[in-house]
This record gives structure tokens, sequence and C-alpha cells, in this order.
């Protein structure tokens, strides 16, 4: 998560007037928008990984099994952030 926001801040500069958001393979870019719009990738990758591990800890004591499989999804998701952030930055370079 914090490699997501470190790339973030220092591959987007604040001097970029627009950023490429999202390109498919059929449409090409489809989606443009500010630098604060792209920060939106980490935060909701943040928000999801707080919100598994909060359940996670909730979960620990009652169900162990629950609790791992919600820590497995969050490094998961985390993974497909990472992944994402790293595409639309190379896109934006």
């Amino acid at each position: 998560q914090i490699s997501s926001w470190i790339l973030a801040f220092v591959k987007i500069r604040p001097e970029l007037g627009s950023v490429l958001l999202h390109s498919n393979i059929v449409f090409g870019v489809d989606l443009i928008g500010t630098r604060l719009e792209f920060f939106v990738l980490p935060a909701t990758g943040l928000l999801f990984g707080a919100a598994n591990i909060a359940a996670a800890f909730y979960f620990y004591m009652k169900e162990r099994f629950l609790s791992t499989a919600l820590l497995i999804a969050g490094a998961l998701i985390e993974m497909m952030v990472f992944a994402s952030v790293i595409y639309i930055i190379l896109l934006n370079t």
C-alpha cells in the first residue's frame, strides 16, 4: 500500500495537466482526469485494506479461518491495486 502511494506521488507530477486514468484494448484511452482523480485508486485500496483488517480482527476469536481468508483476500486486492497503479503510471509516461 505504501509503495502505491510513493509511486503515485513520485511519478504523477503536478505539472501534468491531465492524466490518463483508464484504457482498454478495444477503445484505447477512454477516461482522462486530473492528478487528484488518480489518487482515488490508492485511496480505495487503503479503504478496502483497512476494512479487511478491521473485519479480520473482529472475527479472529470467533472464526480464525474467516479471519485468515479476509487477510489473504485483502493482500490480493492490494496486489491488484498496485498493478493498476503501475499500469496507469506506465500509460502516463
